[in-house]
């Protein structure tokens, strides 16, 4: 996942949300919130990953995920799974299987990321690989099964 990769502490920097109310999702950008974007954390960068998200902006709202997997890889699974999920919407299978694949690395025992990787494994054609995945999901605890 090259994007990942490339992000520093500042590429984001540009971004940044003066009204944190969800009804409201524009985004706008203060001097002073540049001048702080070094102290934010992996929260602030997650809501303006999903600001830009519902915003359909998705090649910023994947390079904000990313700078909150730079800030807190403890917390990385989620920005992958969410990654994976931003990718496979817009049928960039490839690098939603990586995303997903690294989600699982940190976070082997969250069924969903099992189950969308075994989606986007479907979509490709790779059946035997998917249904490995939607087995780990179920094994895992996954009950319902979205559509």
């Amino acid at each position: 996942m090259q994007i990942i990769g490339e992000c520093n502490s500042n590429v984001i920097d540009l971004l940044g949300y003066g009204n944190k109310n969800q009804n409201n999702h524009n985004i706008s950008i203060s001097d002073k919130e540049k001048e702080q974007a070094e102290n934010y954390t992996e929260e602030y960068y997650n809501q303006i990953g999903f600001l830009l998200q519902n915003q359909r902006k998705l090649e910023e709202a994947v390079i904000a995920y990313a700078q909150g997997i730079g800030i807190n890889p403890k917390k990385s699974w989620a920005y992958y799974h969410t990654l994976g999920g931003i990718f496979r919407e817009n049928n960039l299978y490839g690098e939603a299987i990586e995303a997903y694949y690294q989600a699982i690395k940190i976070k082997p025992d969250f069924p969903w990321t099992h189950y969308h990787l075994g989606v986007v494994l479907k979509k490709q054609g790779k059946l035997d690989e998917a249904f490995t995945y939607y087995q780990n999901a179920i094994d895992i605890g996954l009950t319902i099964i979205e559509d």
